[in-house]
């Protein structure tokens, strides 16, 4: 019978191992987690800041609509401010006279009218409004454009604020 020689069987290689130990996975686990954490936290408080300056940009673009509402029709037209029910809206005198009772139809906003609640608008809670000169609670356009009243609107949410400024001639602009 002939010897047969048993050599060591060969160690594999580092390279030729492939997996991780469960230390390691804990470990990438744990820092997931924390900077999970931290994003969320991040992403929320850049969110809160933004409810200021989309509040802002929403009440501009309806006092551009309502402008240029007075000016293709030939009729004034207003956005309407209510401190107390937190809203702002566009209304027109559709008869030529007097203004109509309900806020201007118009199919491209949510809900079918021309207004904003910042009470019950996800994307703006937490908003309040202010309005100089104190007191001023309509900004209304004549047929050629022109505003009875200039102020400057402002949107506050926490430390952040955002103001727009209504001149009685030209488009109000975003400070």
């Amino acid at each position: 019978m002939a010897a047969t020689s048993h050599s060591p069987r060969p160690r594999a290689s580092p390279a030729a191992r492939r997996g991780f130990t469960l230390l390691e996975m804990m470990i990438v686990v744990t820092l997931m987690a924390i900077t999970a954490v931290i994003s969320i936290d991040t992403i929320a408080t850049f969110e809160a800041n933004q409810r200021a300056d989309r509040a802002c940009r929403e009440a501009l673009g309806f006092f551009r609509f309502a402008r240029s509402l007075a000016m293709t029709t030939g009729k004034t037209a207003e956005v309407r401010l209510d401190f107390t029910a937190h809203t702002f809206a566009v209304y027109w005198q559709s008869n030529g006279t007097s203004y109509d009772a309900t806020p201007y139809a118009q199919s491209m906003v949510a809900g079918g009218l021309m207004i904003i609640n910042l009470g019950t608008e996800r994307e703006l809670a937490g908003a309040t409004m202010s309005v100089t000169p104190a007191g001023t609670t309509d900004f209304a356009y004549g047929p050629l454009g022109s505003c009875a009243t200039s102020g400057t609107l402002t949107f506050t949410i926490g430390s952040r604020s955002k103001s727009l400024i209504i001149p009685k001639v030209g488009d109000p602009q975003i400070q």
